[in-house]
């Protein structure tokens, strides 16, 4: 059996984002099941929604991502919430969405740490036996985070 061909995906106009963000601002606390038609969107609400939370909503972090960012959360990806993205959102990465941390590590961290010279950063290394493992540590993450919060 044949897989369904993918619908091809049209980009968002900004004219689009202003209906979005001017339904938003006058139905802050509306469901968002309908929202695509009653704010004259040829969308789905879904589409309207991840449109909103990943891009639009005020707050959203869109800047590049820091250096101690990318610190915290390849940390993080050390320790047992690893891959808890909304997790490293909400405590950690305050105005990073969930989806931008997901599509940094996928997209860049994963594939820079299979480069063994950048690895040697993120492990421990015990002299006396020259065993290296993982930090797992969470009080690591959180002096990093408090690092990272002193210098904004």
């Amino acid at each position: 059996m044949m897989a369904r061909p993918q619908e091809q995906r049209r980009l968002w106009t900004p004219e689009e984002d202003d209906r979005l963000i001017e339904f938003k601002r006058n139905y802050p606390y509306r469901p968002w099941p309908g929202t695509a038609d009653l704010a004259g969107l040829d969308r789905s609400d879904k589409s309207c929604w991840e449109r909103w939370k990943n891009h639009l909503k005020s707050g959203v972090n869109k800047e590049n991502f820091s250096e101690e960012e990318d610190d915290i959360i390849i940390r993080i990806q050390r320790t047992e919430h690893r891959n808890e993205w909304a997790f490293m959102a909400k405590e950690y990465l305050q105005g990073r969405t969930a989806n931008a941390i997901k599509n940094r590590w996928n997209n860049h961290l994963e594939k820079m740490l299979t480069n063994i010279s950048d690895v040697g950063r993120y492990l421990l290394t015990d002299d006396e036996t020259s065993d290296h493992s993982a930090r797992e540590d969470e009080d690591d993450v959180t002096s990093v985070v408090a690092e990272y919060a002193s210098l904004i």
